[in-house]
């Protein structure tokens, strides 16, 4: 019999957090969560669900020792693995906020991990391929491997700087000879059965960009433009599956999809839900948006931004991570269809996307 592995989870009440716990928990692991709050039942309450045996403790990365109580500090560094989940995503805000929660946030933990002698502790940093940033796009198409982090990149958002200094951080720590391992992911997409997303759908390019089409009933073509969805539960069962694998190679992982769906071919899935939706050329398409603009000024430029901003370049190689995954049972499927369909039904019933037209296509 082996002992279950003991993860100290930062982010739990976080869309990848939330699911990672889930997938920890489903490969036996014992799980206490790092959650803001005054006291540990505050903490816990801030969680979707806390099944038995899961134990929080409340604190905070962005205070000194972390804000733990000595009890909460007791069950902390007791921990055998430490997963830090927990990070600002808004990909435009203050640069200040951002490097204070994803960049500070890091360097605190990892003091704390120090200060308490935790010298054979597993660490694993949630990252974000968006660290690879953008290339000059008269420059030859730049690969991005795991083992990369300087390409030469500028950033497009603050967002992209505050992860690539989160990381700068982890790899100084990592040198010392400490296990560290790092995953990044792209587009966390909706879950790969339900089509559920999260609460933070408000800030997220992928469909601030879809309901600007909609509402300007119109998309662009994008012959050759691609959009790559890693599910969320596959990439949490990924990232657990490698947490908790303890002979792990230390380093990056991209914990990305292999599957690619076709930005025109999309705009098809969406008709087949019930939208009215046209592909049109680029003048036609700032045309649909103008006429859109005067009923929903926000939504519209928000989307035409999205729809300027520049290509980042890269072409990302996850190769290894993907064979080390199909070793241990993890495996992303390919979106479908009928998985968009169900993405799109729930977006619309949050209320963040417009109910198709009855008399669409």
């Amino acid at each position: 019999m082996r002992e279950p592995a003991r993860v100290l989870l930062t982010g739990a009440t976080g869309y990848v957090g939330g699911h990672l716990l889930d997938a920890l928990l489903e490969r036996g692991a014992q799980v206490t969560c790092l959650v803001r709050g005054e006291r540990d039942h505050e903490a816990a309450g801030r969680l979707r669900r806390v099944p038995p045996g899961l134990r929080v403790v409340a604190g905070d990365i962005g205070r000194e020792g972390l804000g733990l109580s000595e009890a909460g500090r007791a069950l902390a560094r007791d921990a055998q693995v430490v997963v830090h989940a927990a990070a600002d995503v808004r990909l435009v805000a203050p640069p200040e906020e951002l490097e204070r929660t994803n960049h500070d946030g890091v360097r605190r933990l990892l003091a704390w991990i120090d200060a308490e002698a935790m010298g054979g502790v597993r660490f694993h940093h949630i990252s974000t391929l968006a660290v690879a940033g953008g290339i000059d796009p008269a420059a030859p198409n730049r690969r991005f491997s795991e083992a990369d982090l300087h390409i030469g990149q500028h950033f497009r958002t603050p967002y992209e700087r505050s992860k690539f200094l989160a990381e700068e951080a982890v790899r100084a720590w990592a040198a010392s000879g400490r296990r560290c391992h790092i995953h990044r992911s792209g587009h966390v997409a909706a879950h790969s059965r339900t089509g559920a997303f999260h609460g933070g759908i408000a800030t997220n390019r992928v469909y601030q960009t879809l309901r600007g089409y909609l509402l300007a009933g119109a998309a662009p073509r994008l012959e050759g433009a691609t959009f790559a969805f890693s599910h969320v539960d596959t990439v949490a069962a990924g990232i657990a599956a490698l947490a908790l694998y303890a002979d792990a190679a230390p380093g990056a992982h991209h914990v990305e999809t292999p599957h690619q769906v076709a930005h025109d071919e999309l705009v098809g899935w969406i008709r087949r839900s019930g939208h009215r939706i046209e592909l049109c050329d680029a003048k036609d398409f700032e045309a649909a948006l103008d006429r859109a603009e005067g009923d929903h000024p926000e939504e519209v430029r928000l989307a035409a931004a999205w729809s300027l901003l520049e290509d980042r370049n890269i072409r990302t190689d996850s190769s290894h991570t993907l064979a080390v995954l199909d070793r241990l049972g993890v495996r992303f499927t390919a979106p479908t269809p009928r998985w968009w369909a169900s993405a799109l039904a729930w977006a619309t019933e949050s209320g963040f996307l417009p109910r198709p037209d009855p008399a669409g296509h």
